[in-house]
């Protein structure tokens, strides 16, 4: 499911030679991940940005490091006014990316608090087609 070469190290301190981009901590239970994240917000907290990415996966970046920050710079790239950009998603991970957006949209399964901060919620979910079906909506000449 995840599209990176995933490793168990034994010693972390030792096996990473240089600064990650992301590292991510993957539980089935969820209950257990979320201790984890509570349980080290005292060590992360204005060092490290964590994110879950869904129940069972938590997602630490820098701090400056997340999603709006990289439209941000995709819409500078193309000088255009984030103002004038669509973001969809459906992880507490797209938060940055639905408020920096001109329009936020939500998935209709997204985490509660994600649907909260969009400015429209899909009618289908990811799976069901709700990203093409979003984009029909908003931009009807991505039907054809």
């Amino acid at each position: 499911r995840y599209q990176c070469d995933c490793r168990l190290l034994d010693d972390p301190a030792l096996e990473i030679t240089e600064p990650p981009v992301k590292f991510m901590v993957i539980d089935p239970d969820p209950e257990r991940i979320r201790r984890f994240y509570l349980d080290t917000l005292p060590l992360t907290e204005g060092t490290l940005r964590a994110d879950f990415s869904s129940p069972s996966t938590l997602e630490y970046t820098k701090c400056d490091v997340n999603k709006g920050a990289g439209l941000k710079r995709v819409c500078e790239y193309y000088n255009i006014s984030p103002s004038r950009a669509v973001a969809i998603g459906d992880s507490e991970n797209d938060t940055t990316m639905i408020l920096e957006a001109g329009l936020g949209v939500a998935m209709c399964d997204a985490f509660a608090p994600l649907k909260s901060k969009a400015d429209r919620i899909s009618r289908l979910s990811c799976p069901e087609g709700g990203f093409f079906d979003t984009l029909k909506d908003i931009w009807p000449h991505a039907a054809k």
